[in-house]
């Protein structure tokens, strides 16, 4: 689901229910699919994106990227915004060489091993 483009399709009053590819490009200023510059927004309640587009938190923050364990870091400039996408990145490649790492030595199947048969 789409929940942007639900939300735009909401509040313009055509949403049906059901999400159709061909609605995708509705014209909203809510749609990141058309807008370039807005975040994505995974997947959220209805009732969550309308309190946040509604009533927005007062705050200095311009920017955020997620910190790969179910937070988030907000940065007020495009520098320490940068940081942050760096951090992440970083995060991001420990965690995915940690899971290689723990791929490799998880015990497999014996197959170097010729296993003899006794005769009864």
């Amino acid at each position: 689901m789409r929940p942007t483009v639900v939300y735009a399709l909401e509040l313009a009053g055509q949403y049906s229910g059901t999400l159709e590819a061909s609605e995708i490009p509705f014209d909203s200023p809510y749609n990141t699919y058309r807008h370039a510059g807005l975040p994505r927004v995974h997947r959220e309640s209805r009732r969550g994106i309308a309190a946040r587009a509604l009533s927005p938190a007062q705050t200095d923050y311009l920017y955020f990227v997620t910190d790969t364990e179910g937070g988030h870091f907000f940065s007020k400039t495009l520098a320490e915004h940068n940081r942050n996408v760096a951090k992440y990145r970083s995060r991001l490649a420990a965690e995915r060489n940690a899971a290689r790492a723990a791929d490799t030595t998880q015990p497999g199947p014996d197959t170097n091993h010729a296993h003899a048969q006794r005769s009864p």
